[in-house]
């Protein structure tokens, strides 16, 4: 269940995919309970997953920010996710080579997207509405980075923008 004030809730299905067995629980928040929980700034606002890998729940979701992606974890896939940080924006932001740093020629849009493991290669999957240089290059780094804190420890990846 979405409501992007309150955030995104889940709940526990039986077996028949059906019948709800758990009361709907909020396990991310919304811009209207977002203090004081680590996810200021860059709370839920749509287009999420849940994915597990080891023993670790990675959420990945839209902020409202609109050009991140960004992502959460948990080692429970019904409460406790933390703030993590940003996947990749879509904005170009922070990119000097053809333009002032602080003057984005693309701000960017929603960025719905995700992340998957075929084999050994990991792909991000995202919306790029305008090809701007420099995008793709920064999806990269922060791949990159997420790699070097050994969040993905995989030797290959992919963008598919």
């Amino acid at each position: 269940m979405i409501n992007r004030e309150l955030g995104l809730f889940v709940t526990v299905l039986g077996s028949d995919m059906l019948t709800i067995e758990e009361e709907p629980v909020r396990v991310v928040p919304g811009c209207e309970y977002s203090e004081g929980t680590g996810f200021e700034g860059h709370v839920f606002f749509e287009a999420s997953s849940i994915r597990k890998r080891g023993n670790t729940y990675y959420f990945i979701y839209s902020s409202e920010v609109m050009h991140e992606l960004c992502y959460a974890v948990s080692d429970n896939p019904v409460s406790g996710f933390t703030y993590q940080g940003v996947i990749v924006s879509n904005c170009d932001l922070g990119i000097d080579s053809y333009k002032k740093a602080d003057r984005p020629v693309a701000y960017g849009a929603n960025n719905h997207g995700s992340m998957v493991q075929i084999g050994e290669d990991w792909y991000i999957f995202i919306i790029v509405t305008q090809m701007v240089p420099g995008i793709a290059d920064k999806a990269v780094r922060n791949f990159l980075r997420l790699m070097i804190r050994g969040i993905l420890n995989r030797p290959k990846l992919r963008l598919v923008a």
